[in-house]
C-alpha cells in the first residue's frame, strides 16, 4: 500500500456517488465524470476546476464554442468537440 494515493479508486467512488446520490455531486465533480471518457486514465479534477473558473458555471461552459473551450490549458480538440456536443444536446 506504499504506492497507494488518495486518488486510487476515485473514479469508481464518483460513479458510485452518481449512481446512488446524484444530487450530492458538486458542479466540478459532475464535470469530472463527464470528462472521464474524453480524457481516459488521467486526473480530470484540475481541468474541471479550470474550466469552471474560466466559464463560471456549467451552463456557460456548455454554451461555449470548441474554440473557446480550447483556450483553456489542457483542453484539446477532441475534448472541446465532445463538451460542445453535450452542450448542444441540452440547448436543443
Amino acid at each position: 500500500m506504499e504506492n497507494a494515493t488518495l486518488h486510487d479508486g476515485h473514479r469508481a467512488r464518483m460513479f458510485e456517488r452518481l449512481f446512488h446520490t446524484p444530487d450530492s455531486l458538486a458542479e466540478h465533480e459532475l464535470l469530472e465524470v463527464i470528462l472521464y471518457p474524453m480524457i481516459p486514465r488521467k486526473d480530470t479534477n484540475a481541468l474541471a476546476h479550470s474550466l469552471l473558473r474560466v466559464f463560471g458555471n456549467l451552463k456557460n461552459l456548455f454554451a461555449a464554442t470548441p474554440q473557446e473551450l480550447m483556450s483553456v490549458n489542457g483542453v484539446g480538440k477532441k475534448t472541446a468537440i465532445n463538451l460542445c456536443a453535450v452542450g448542444r444536446v441540452f440547448a436543443a
